[in-house]
Order: C-alpha cells, then structure tokens, then sequence
C-alpha cells in the first residue's frame, strides 16, 4: 500500500512521463490449466488455497521505493509493498518468490500446483490432503502469508 512520503523536494527520477516508453516486457514462465490438468488424477484428492492481497506479502526494500513513488495533489506516495497492476514485474516477481515457498513444501512431499495468488494441493487420501492443508497454513502464517479462507476450498474434496 502505498504511504505518504514528506512533502518535501522529490529526487523521483524525471524521465519518460508515459510508462510505455520504461516498461520492459519480461519472459516469463507460468503455470497454467494446460500444464496442471494432465497431472491430476481422478482418484486423488484436492484442497485449493487462495492468498488474500497476495502482491501486498512482498514487501519492498526501503532503498528502492523511491522507484516507486507518484504523486497526488502535491502529496508525494511510494509504495512499500509489491504493487498490483503494473504489466509485467509483479506477475514475474511475485510468482518467483512464491516458487521458493512452494519448492519448501515439495521438500516436504507436498505436492502443490501454484497459479499466482491460487494454491493447488494434491494428496492420494483425504488424510493426507488435510494434513498437507495444516503444513500448508503453518507455512504460509509463518511468513506472515494471509489465507483467503472464503475462496479457499480446505476440506479434501475429489471433485
């Protein structure tokens, strides 16, 4: 979110006043349905775990907010947490610091399927799968991660 920054003199760097001309466009891979689905299994079990304003969990060093910063009616912001919405390096950042969480937990023989903000877990029991979604939610509390429990799916289901 971002935070009031002093009203002082901005040291913003001054360049290209529409974004297109800075953006560069990184490649990127990600998961997809096309990729997940032929790895389900219909006999197995699932749980589905969605993060509540997951791009607000990164958080940015104070060094490099000042390349975040905007200004509103002559009130200076910068943001302090991974911003929403920008074309290209959120969705690559995000999903590569996710990628870490979820390479811990496959260490742990939990097998997860992660599309940005969304959580797949696959288990071959209901008492697997449910035990997975508890190392999964004292994982994700651990780091201080937020569970969307509303648009979570937590109890195993096969369907």
């Amino acid at each position: 979110l971002p935070s009031p920054e002093g009203q002082g003199r901005s040291t913003t760097h001054s360049g290209p006043k529409e974004p297109q001309q800075v953006i560069v466009n990184l490649k990127f891979r990600m998961v997809s349905l096309a990729t997940i689905i032929p790895s389900l299994d219909p006999g197995d079990w699932y749980a589905a775990l969605d993060m509540k304003d997951a791009y607000f969990h990164i958080s940015i060093t104070p060094a490099h907010r000042r390349f975040l910063r905007f200004i509103v009616r002559k009130t200076h912001y910068q943001f302090t947490a991974l911003p929403f919405g920008l074309c290209t390096a959120p969705p690559h950042v995000f999903t590569k610091c996710m990628a870490v969480v979820a390479a811990f937990l496959r260490r742990h023989h939990i097998h997860v399927f992660l599309y940005l903000d969304d959580w797949l877990d696959q288990g071959w029991s209901r008492q697997q799968v449910q035990a997975h979604v508890q190392m999964v939610m004292d994982t994700f509390c651990y780091l201080g991660i937020i569970v969307n429990t509303s648009k979570s799916v937590l109890t195993p289901t096969q369907s």
